[in-house]
This record gives structure tokens, sequence and C-alpha cells, in this order.
């Protein structure tokens, strides 16, 4: 996705449509990474795995608000899931606001 892409994602849309359009999925890159993968029998071949980085307009326009009114925010990552099928590794993102009481 281009900053053009971005930009222009709900550029003369109706409320309704721009409030859809804003939940959809933006990729920001894409990666590959080669690998020696072990089989069961001792031998072992070169597979290729790949990934991408998503997110949405109304997550990174909600970001960019916190950023923009100098709250300070916590960013935490975790990738600690592992989806079922082939064995896919799930990194998420989320962020809080800290507030600290006395």
């Amino acid at each position: 996705t281009s900053k053009d892409d971005y930009d222009n994602l709900t550029a003369g849309m109706t409320a309704v449509d721009a409030e859809h359009a804003a939940n959809k999925l933006l990729v920001l890159g894409t990666f590959e990474r080669a690998f020696t993968f072990q089989n069961d029998d001792g031998t072992s071949e070169e597979k290729t795995t790949m990934g991408l980085i998503f997110s949405s307009k109304r997550v990174l326009e909600r970001l960019r608000v916190f950023i923009e009114s100098g709250v300070p925010i916590c960013i935490q990552a975790d990738g600690t899931y592992k989806l079922h099928h082939g064995g896919w590794v799930l990194c998420d993102l989320g962020v809080h606001i800290c507030r600290w009481d006395s």
C-alpha cells in the first residue's frame, strides 16, 4: 500500500462506505525467508516461508491521534499464537494508554 493509496482509501465515499473501508486490510509489507526443513525420516529439504505486515486505516489513524496528542502510550507485541493450519505464527500488536497513579 502506498501513501497515496492510504490517503485516498476513503476519498469521495459516503460515510457508511468510508466506515467499512476504514476496517479493510492494508498490507504494509511482505517478506520471504528460506530455511532448511528437517523431515521425520532424517532427510532435509530447502523451503521458503512468507509473511506479511498488515493493519487497517482505522488502527493507524487511532495510533496517529495518540501520538499527536502527546498522551504517553505503551506498545506491546506478542508472537506466541500458533495457528493450527500450516504452523503459522501470529504476532499481534496492542497499544495502551499509560497513566500513573500515586
